[in-house]
């Protein structure tokens, strides 16, 4: 019986840029104290300069190259986000990122919407 191992090596880099245009309301606006509420709609351009997946059989010592994983160099993505700024200094701030995923593989895409809780102090 012939038994081998494998090794797998994966490089990857990512570089992004993204553009958006969005809105916020606020929907209570007194002197120490503010309610808001906002939307927005995200384009990211990406480029992958590093991408690299090999195997290498190790009792055989072979190399081979597999074709890398092929990720989208445009896509887009939403954001909603709500938020209370307290004495024109504190600010609460509560936002998710809705869809959006640079790839189209299952296994390597991170779509789905990702929620993101700020505390934050002006000086």
């Amino acid at each position: 019986m012939n038994t081998y191992h494998q090794h797998f090596d994966y490089q990857f880099e990512q570089k992004t840029i993204s553009t958006s245009l969005g809105f916020i309301f606020n929907f209570v606006e007194m002197e120490k104290f503010r309610l808001y509420g906002g939307a927005g709609m995200v384009v990211n351009f990406s480029s992958y300069p590093v991408n690299a997946y090999k195997t290498r059989m190790i009792d055989y010592n072979t190399e081979y190259s597999v074709f890398p994983l092929r990720f989208r160099k445009t896509w887009p993505s939403g954001r909603l986000q709500a938020g209370m700024i307290f004495h024109n200094r504190v600010e609460l701030n509560f936002n998710t990122t809705l869809g959006g995923s640079f790839s189209n593989d299952k296994a390597t895409s991170e779509n789905g919407s990702k929620i993101f809780i700020r505390l934050g102090y002006c000086l």
